[in-house]
């Protein structure tokens, strides 16, 4: 296969799974990977998936990314608190949360973190359509109660002021109920106790 030929199978992704070719029909010879690399068509992303050099990532490209170079993951914490608008900053790492071992990866400048947590708390995520691809991410209050799992330095009231959450999303958007049912199944009294001082600043 030549690179023309390549590129058009992968015309509507920019995102090039390699060890998807065999069940796609497709032969390719590994050799021309390097190839391509040297002459500044394809990049190396991780093992087995490459870009097209010439494509610039938007923020849908950047979450499909993150869910699909190691899964099982899904959009979470400040990433996910940012995009529903819940924290006033903009991130510039994708965090992630996975049930694998934890994980670092920097590509084009972009970071992209994946935090572990236990099978039993991988939930409570949706598939939303972003751009052209479905994007895993947590939902509001998940996002919000997995930074609070894995964020030791969030306990106090105080600790709970510094993430600025938005009070207009937490009166109106925020799913009061729905948290309480998600903090029985976590099972974690930490939590419990954290998110009291979330509820004594936010909710009517």
């Amino acid at each position: 296969m030549n690179y023309f030929a390549f590129q058009k199978v992968f015309s509507n992704e920019h995102l090039i799974p390699i060890q998807f070719l065999p069940l796609m029909g497709i032969s390719l010879d590994r050799r021309r990977l390097v190839e391509w690399q040297k002459a500044g068509k394809i990049e190396r992303i991780a093992n087995n998936w490459y870009w097209f050099e010439e494509n610039q990532p938007n923020e849908s490209d950047l979450f499909s990314l993150s869910n699909k170079i190691y899964s099982p993951s899904y959009i979470s914490l400040e990433t996910a608190l940012s995009y529903y608008g819940m924290i006033p900053e903009q991130t510039f790492t994708i965090q992630s949360v996975s049930t694998r071992k934890p994980k670092l990866l920097t590509w084009r400048n972009h970071h992209f973190v994946w935090q572990s947590i236990q099978n039993r708390l991988f939930f409570d995520y949706q598939l939303i359509l972003l751009g052209k691809f479905q994007v895993g991410i947590a939902s509001p209050e998940k996002a919000l109660l997995d930074l609070l799992y894995l964020r030791k330095d969030l306990r106090t009231r105080a600790d709970i002021e510094s993430l600025r959450l938005n009070e207009d999303f937490m009166k109106t958007n925020f799913k009061w109920e729905k948290v309480h049912r998600l903090l029985i199944i976590m099972g974690n009294k930490t939590i419990n106790q954290t998110f009291e001082h979330v509820e004594e600043l936010y909710r009517d």
